[in-house]
């Protein structure tokens, strides 16, 4: 089954049998008016990163309780692509349960309230006057391979930075970025096998390029959406090539980031 034609029944289906009246963590019915598409409790239970939490000052991950100074392990031992990060809570329990229904179920309505709590947490440091782009000229997101993308029937990255864009009110754009081949597992690699991995897995698309060089697509601040930030590795390849195509600053925003546990 081809995208379009999978994507016009899943919305024609969600017509008769909504999936947003469940929860996105627990699969519970939820009230329609709640937050996120989370019930109470899942929404209590999520370590979100508010007021008080510290984070690392590069990629936005919570900090763990022993980490002195405000740089996280993976920051200290990589450096970044990227210029800074933010991230609205912590990659465990009821956040990771929310993406991988979102991955994995078939469960593309969940982008829906995800992109809702980026807002949030957009303007929450907007008003507290921290954010890192104030003047985005660009945003877009980290792709996933054409070959995954057919076989999910979504890039749930995408369907996240198109809404949350809007929700924003910032300029979007998705064919970007390419991803031009899947990599190997993250995990056990060191900081030059992550860098070696991701090498040449993704490019700036030959569209972009010739927008970016016509003047017609401005590049000066980019925001790169993700769904989760773990190493970190898809990220810093994703601004390399920004960068080397134009953009003086790239910015991460994630829903949801891995401890800080190096």
């Amino acid at each position: 089954m081809n995208f379009s034609a999978s994507s016009t029944l899943r919305e024609a289906a969600n017509l008769f049998f909504p999936s947003d009246i469940y929860c996105a963590a627990c699969g519970n019915l939820v009230d329609r008016t709640r937050p996120y598409a989370l019930c109470d409790r899942c929404i209590r239970e999520i370590s979100w990163h508010t007021d008080g939490v510290r984070t690392c000052r590069v990629c936005g991950k919570s900090l763990a309780p022993h980490r002195a100074g405000s740089v996280c392990g993976d920051c200290r031992a990589m450096g970044r692509s990227f210029d800074a990060g933010i991230s609205c809570c912590d990659y465990s329990g009821r956040a990771s349960d929310m993406v991988r229904a979102m991955k994995y179920r078939e469960s593309s309505w969940i982008a829906g309230g995800i992109a809702e709590a980026m807002r949030d947490r957009w303007e929450q440091l907007r008003g507290a006057s921290m954010l890192p782009c104030p003047d985005v000229s660009l945003a877009t997101h980290v792709p996933m391979s054409e070959q995954k993308k057919r076989r999910r029937g979504y890039d749930q990255a995408e369907l996240i930075a198109r809404r949350l864009a809007r929700l924003a009110g910032v300029p979007y754009m998705a064919d970007v970025l390419v991803r031009k081949r899947d990599t190997a597992v993250m995990s056990g690699l060191g900081a030059q096998g992550r860098r070696a991995n991701m090498s040449g897995a993704f490019a700036v698309s030959a569209y972009a390029r010739s927008l970016i060089s016509g003047g017609e697509l401005p590049v000066e601040n980019v925001l790169l959406i993700d769904d989760v930030f773990t190493t970190g590795s898809s990220a810093d390849a994703c601004a390399a090539e920004l960068k080397e195509a134009g953009a003086q600053t790239v910015t991460l925003f994630t829903f949801a980031s891995g401890a800080d546990w190096s």
